[in-house]
């Protein structure tokens, strides 16, 4: 080994070692690092323009062109991360020491998982003479610690090639025909979370199977299938033929979920949604076509089922939008940077508001006003709903202690997220609110629709009864729009009905809807419970509720939702409504 180290060092031009003792130090590292090298390792020594001085037989045997000179023209790098990139342009750039990771093409033109490792080599004085530069083996390295073929170009449970064999084949193609059209089709199965959960794994892994055996018949020369993880799959077309070949591509895909998949005795209905991306008309790496694909995938998936899209420019302007919400949902909760409005509730028998119903409202300094149905389920999605909600609950606690503190005997209603009302800590952060604010149990409505009670009904049923120990009054907000059995009427602890605006907006001209209305406020008064009609906008419907002898309403021809500072002025205003 120091024969090669001295046989380099003669080829290069090093004036600078003056001293042999200096000379004889450098020729010991390369000795070592050599003898260090392991058969799924190699090393190449260059001089500072990276033309190759040495280079060993591994490394030789696998990677290099004998008619390239510079290290760089000759190994193929076909893959490599974005931060392992930056990494490799400044080792290129700069001559520096460094360490990245790629899929480099061997000889025989297969991918193999490198890591790489450059060291600048000075002497004393510390003038650089030249780069050793070490190649390792990842997977090799890996088998022989775990036996574990990690990275096996098959998906080894369906049979499909796998993650790492489709970001290699996806970059060779872009690669060697940047003219040729490719289309890459990405998708995961609807309700197969559901289904897993619900029935097992093993259920889960005999549907993904099934489902794999249909896409495999898909495969032929211009047309690749993989299983990029989970419940997510890629095709990926070659030279495609214009929006009809991805359109009938995207046809015989989804018809492949019209018929339900048997497992054992389950009977499975499964849809797709699809996301489709374009090289190079929308994007021109890995990394652009995944993510594009991917955007417009979860974009499918929000316009409901078995639905797909091709990335556009609104789509990313869409997420870039939703990325700003969320960080600035952050910092509003960070900031306690919502506000409370309250809608007072007005007793039709009695003639005289009975409480009000808390609703948040939010004014970023960046994006302005935010409408409740844009954030909430960006809140709910990002876990962000649990700390919102305990602020909302604090808040209106607070002003219903201050209500009842200046004599005013009125209920707080809060809207509570079904994410927030399946928390394990939801009746704990309510006991621990009442008692800091003062609030008596009996001040508080707390508010749920009735899509809540679909999930873990003895759960629910658990969670309501704890809260009618505490006293707390309970409504059903937005009945009758929900999918949910009329039967947990009679086994729920439920106070109030409120009938969904959409039943009440229109109610004196639509015969339905004035169908809907009396059914539920006789339901709910033969179950002794009260009935809130909401969104009463006009004369003709209030003048019908009251026909129908409804209990209480909230709406616009009464008052809209007011600021904390605004409500002494307006229950001192003593309005009352024209009957």
């Amino acid at each position: 080994m120091i024969q090669v180290a001295k046989h380099v060092m003669k080829k290069m031009d090093i004036d600078q070692l003056t001293a042999r003792n200096k000379e004889k130090d450098l020729y010991t590292i390369m000795a070592n690092m050599i003898e260090t090298a392991g058969k799924e390792s190699g090393f190449v020594i260059t001089d500072l323009n990276y033309d190759v001085l040495y280079i060993s037989e591994w490394a030789k045997s696998l990677f290099c062109k004998e008619e390239e000179r510079s290290l760089f023209r000759c190994i193929d790098i076909v893959h490599m991360s974005e931060k392992d990139e930056a990494i490799y342009n400044r080792i290129i750039n700069n001559c520096t020491s460094g360490t990245f990771e790629a899929v480099l093409l061997t000889r025989q033109s297969q991918p193999l998982n490198i890591k790489v490792v450059c060291e600048e080599m000075r002497t004393d004085e510390g003038l650089p003479v030249c780069m050793m530069i070490s190649l390792h083996d990842l997977y090799a390295q890996a088998v022989s610690v775990t036996q574990t073929p990690l990275l096996q170009p098959v998906d080894q449970m369906t049979g499909l090639k796998n993650r790492h064999q489709f970001e290699f084949d996806l970059t060779r193609s872009m690669r060697n025909d940047q003219e040729s059209p490719l289309a890459l089709l990405f998708f995961d199965l609807d309700r197969f979370k559901f289904y897993n959960a619900t029935l097992g794994q093993f259920t889960g892994d005999r549907l993904l199977k099934d489902i794999a055996v249909k896409l495999k018949s898909l495969e032929n020369n211009r047309i690749s299938v993989y299983r990029y993880g989970g419940d997510q799959f890629a095709v990926v077309i070659s030279d495609y033929g214009g929006m009809a070949d991805i359109n009938s591509m995207v046809d015989t895909v989804k018809g492949m979920f019209q018929q339900p998949f048997m497992i054992e005795h389950h009977e499975l209905q499964m849809t797709a949604s699809l996301g489709v991306s374009l090289f190079p008309e929308t994007g021109g790496t890995l990394e652009e076509l995944v993510n594009q694909a991917e955007m417009a995938m979860h974009a499918s998936k929000e316009k409901g089922s078995a639905k797909y899209n091709i990335y556009n420019k609104e789509i990313h302007l869409y997420y870039n939008n939703q990325l700003t919400l969320e960080k600035r949902l952050h910092k509003a909760v960070e900031n306690r940077g919502f506000q409370l409005h309250y809608q007072p509730q007005y007793d039709l028998a009695h003639d005289r508001v009975i409480g009000f119903e808390a609703l948040i409202r939010w004014q970023d300094d960046h994006l302005g006003f935010v409408p409740p149905d844009r954030f909430i389920p960006t809140a709910e999605e990002t876990g962000l709903i649990i700390p919102i909600g305990h602020i909302v609950l604090e808040e209106a606690c607070r002003m219903g202690k201050s209500w009842l503190d200046h004599g005013l005997d009125l209920r707080v209603g809060v809207n509570i997220s079904p994410v927030q009302f399946q928390h394990p800590d939801f009746i704990h952060s309510v006991r621990q609110t009442l008692a800091q604010t003062g609030l008596p149990a009996k001040q508080l409505d707390i508010e749920i629709t009735e899509n809540v009670l679909l999930y873990n009904r003895d759960e629910c049923l658990n969670t309501l009864d704890q809260l009618k120990r505490l006293g707390v009054h309970i409504s059903i907000d937005d009945f009758g729009t929900g999918f949910s059995s009329l039967s947990y009427l009679r086994t729920f602890p439920v106070d109030v009905l409120k009938i969904d605006q959409s039943f009440v907006r229109d109610v004196s001209n639509n015969h339905n809807d004035q169908a809907i209305v009396t059914s539920i406020i006789q339901l709910a008064h033969n179950m002794g419970m009260k009935v809130i009609a909401e969104g009463v906008e006009t004369d003709d419907s209030l003048h019908f509720l009251i026909d129908r002898e409804c209990d209480q309403m909230q709406g616009y021809i009464y008052s809209k939702p007011i600021p904390p500072e605004q409500i002494s002025s307006f229950l001192a205003g003593n309005k009352t409504i024209e009957m």
